[in-house]
C-alpha cells in the first residue's frame, strides 16, 4: 500500500505535463474558420478617393466596398483608424493595424509587408500643376519645386524618373495628397505628383490641371502585417478566388461603381479608340523604353562586380544586347502593325459617311500624318540599326507614298529626288522632318497646279559646311501673290511646318516665291541623339 500511493503524484506530475504539451501544440496550429469569426480588424483609412476615403463620415471607396463584402462573408468586424498614409505604413509594419487598402506592391516592401495574391486596381503617378504653370515634357520641371506625399511610393519613384533624364527638381514633402494639391494652389509648389485616381478626384476641388507627364504604373493590393498573423490576406484571397466570373460580381459592379468615369463628350467613339490607340502605343514605347534601360543597368553594375570573370560576363552581356535588339525590333514591328491598324480603321469609318466629303477629307489629312511615323518604324524594323534609318531612302519612300495617295490627278505630276543625300537620321529627327514633307507636298499638289497638264515637285536634303542640314522642298507651280505673308495664315498646313521646324527641330523655315515656291529647312546639328 505504500509504494502505491508513492506513485500517485508522478501520474499527477505526467498527466500535467501532456496537458501543458498538448495546449501549446494547438496554440500553433492554425486557428478554425469559427474562431476567426467575430473578430475585430483595425483598417488603415487614409484620403485617396475614388479608391479609399472618407465620405459624410463613412468610409467609402472601391477597396472598403470589397473588403467589407468579404468582412461579411467570413463574418469580420472592422474598425477603421484614420490618419496619414506615412502614419499608416508605419503602423502597419508595427502591428498596430490589421490591414492596409491601396498599397503598391514592391519587391522591397514584400520584406516588409505581406500582400494579397491579386491586385485590386492598377494604378500611375501623374504630375499636376497650377493653372497658370504650363508643362509638355519632363524638361519643363527642370529647377522647378515638386511637391510629394512624404514616404509615397510614386515620390520616391518620380525623383528617379526625373533624375533619369538629368532633371533637378526641389522636393516639398508634405503629409497627404490633398496637402499637395494646396502646395500647388498656395503657390508653394510649382507641380505635385499624385496617384491618378485620387488626382482626378483632387482636380475637381482645386485650381490644378492635369498634365502629360505620367509614370510608373503599378498594381495596388491590401496588405497585412509580414506572416499575416491574423490569417487576413489568406482569408481575402479565398473570396477572391472563389467570386465567379462573367462581369456582374460584386466586385465588377463596385468596380463600375467607383472606376468608370462618366460620359459627357459628342466626340464619336472611333475617334476616340484611335487616339487610345496612339497614346497606348506612345505609353508602352515609354514604359518598355525605361525597363530596358533598367535592365541594361543592372546588367552592367553586376559585371562591374565580376571583373575576374571577364568570359562570362562578355558572355552574358552578348545574350543581354542581343535580347534587347530582338525585343527593340519586335516593339518597331508591332508599332508598325498598331498604325496600320489605325490607319485603317479610320479610313474604314470615314467610308461610312459617303455624303459627308469633308469627314473623308479630314480622314486623308490624319492618314497622311500618321504615314510619316508608319514609314520610320516599318524601316526601323528592317534595318540592321535599330538607331537610324537612311535619309534618301526615306525621305524619298515619304514623298512617293504622298504622291500616289493624292486623289486629284489632274496634272501629271514629276516628283525630282536628286537632291537627297545619304545621311542617317534618329527617330526623334526623321518623323518631325517626315510630318514638314508631308505637309509641303499635300500643299503643293493642292494648290501649285490648277488648269496645267502637268508639273514639278523636287525634294533635297543635305549637310552644310558649317555642318548644319538643309531640307528643300520646292515646286515650279504658280507660286504665291507679292507680299504673301507665310507666317500669317491660319492655316493648319503652315502653321504645323513652323512649329516643328522652328519649335520642334529649333531649325529655321524660309519660303521663297516666283517662280514655284520652295521651302528652306536648315536644321542644327546635334539637335538630338540616339537613345537605343
Amino acid at each position: 500500500m505504500n509504494h502505491s500511493l508513492d506513485f500517485r503524484p508522478r501520474v499527477r506530475i505526467h498527466a500535467a505535463i501532456a496537458a501543458l504539451a498538448l495546449s501549446c501544440l494547438l496554440a500553433f496550429l492554425p486557428q478554425p474558420a469559427a474562431a476567426q469569426a467575430d473578430r475585430t480588424l483595425r483598417v488603415g483609412l487614409f484620403p485617396a478617393a475614388p479608391l479609399v476615403f472618407r465620405e459624410k463620415g463613412k468610409p467609402s471607396g472601391l477597396f472598403v466596398d470589397e473588403l467589407e463584402y468579404c468582412a461579411k462573408e467570413l463574418g469580420w468586424k472592422l474598425a477603421y483608424v484614420d490618419g496619414s498614409w506615412s502614419d499608416l505604413l508605419a503602423g502597419l509594419e508595427r502591428g498596430e493595424i490589421d490591414i492596409l487598402p491601396a498599397v503598391g506592391f514592391t519587391t522591397a516592401r514584400a520584406a516588409v509587408y505581406d500582400f494579397t495574391k491579386d491586385p485590386v486596381y492598377i494604378d500611375s503617378g501623374v504630375v499636376f500643376t497650377s493653372r497658370s504653370f504650363t508643362i509638355h515634357t519632363v524638361f519643363d520641371l527642370q529647377g522647378r519645386r515638386i511637391a510629394g506625399v512624404r514616404g509615397s511610393l510614386f515620390t520616391d519613384e518620380f525623383s528617379r524618373y526625373a533624375e533619369s533624364f538629368g532633371i533637378r527638381c526641389q522636393m516639398v514633402l508634405v503629409e497627404d495628397n490633398p496637402a499637395v494639391m494646396q502646395a500647388i494652389a498656395d503657390g508653394l509648389a510649382d507641380a505635385g505628383v499624385c496617384i491618378y485616381s485620387l488626382g482626378n478626384e483632387l482636380a475637381r476641388r482645386y485650381p490644378v490641371r492635369i498634365t502629360p507627364i505620367s509614370f510608373s504604373p503599378i498594381a495596388l493590393h491590401f496588405a497585412v502585417p509580414k506572416g499575416d498573423p491574423s490569417g487576413v490576406a489568406a482569408g481575402i484571397d479565398g473570396i477572391f478566388r472563389d467570386m465567379p466570373t462573367g462581369g456582374d460580381s460584386y466586385f465588377d459592379r463596385a468596380f463600375r461603381k467607383w472606376i468608370t468615369p462618366e460620359s459627357g463628350t459628342r466626340v464619336p467613339l472611333w475617334l476616340w479608340l484611335c487616339l487610345a490607340g496612339l497614346c497606348v502605343v506612345g505609353f508602352l514605347l515609354l514604359l518598355l523604353n525605361r525597363m530596358l534601360n533598367r535592365q541594361v543597368e543592372l546588367r552592367t553594375r553586376a559585371l562591374r562586380k565580376e571583373v575576374t570573370e571577364r568570359v562570362a560576363a562578355s558572355e552574358e552581356l552578348r545574350k543581354l544586347v542581343a535580347e534587347k535588339d530582338t525585343l527593340l525590333r519586335e516593339l518597331y514591328h508591332r508599332t508598325k502593325n498598331t498604325l496600320q491598324v489605325i490607319r485603317s480603321m479610320i479610313m474604314l469609318q470615314a467610308e461610312d459617311y459617303p455624303d459627308d466629303p469633308t469627314l473623308l477629307d479630314y480622314a486623308r489629312i490624319i492618314d497622311g500624318k500618321i504615314e510619316p511615323i508608319f514609314l520610320v518604324h516599318r524601316m526601323l524594323y528592317q534595318s540592321q540599326d535599330l538607331s537610324h534609318i537612311s535619309s534618301r531612302v526615306y525621305l524619298r519612300d515619304l514623298a512617293e507614298a504622298i504622291l500616289q495617295a493624292r486623289t486629284d490627278r489632274s496634272a501629271e505630276v514629276a516628283l525630282g529626288c536628286d537632291g537627297l543625300e545619304e545621311h542617317m537620321l534618329i527617330i526623334d529627327t526623321a518623323i518631325p522632318l517626315g510630318l514638314v514633307l508631308n505637309e509641303l507636298m499635300t500643299n503643293s499638289l493642292r494648290h501649285a497646279f490648277p488648269g496645267r497638264a502637268g508639273g514639278r515637285i523636287d525634294i533635297g536634303f543635305s549637310r552644310l559646311d558649317s555642318g548644319d542640314y538643309r531640307f528643300r522642298c520646292a515646286d515650279d507651280g504658280i507660286g504665291v501673290p507679292e507680299g504673301f505673308d507665310f507666317r500669317g495664315q491660319a492655316t493648319m498646313g503652315l502653321k504645323l511646318v513652323f512649329a516643328i521646324g522652328e519649335g520642334q527641330l529649333m531649325g529655321r523655315v524660309v519660303f521663297t516665291a516666283r517662280p514655284g515656291l520652295a521651302c528652306e529647312l536648315t536644321i542644327p546639328d546635334g539637335l538630338s541623339r540616339a537613345r537605343v
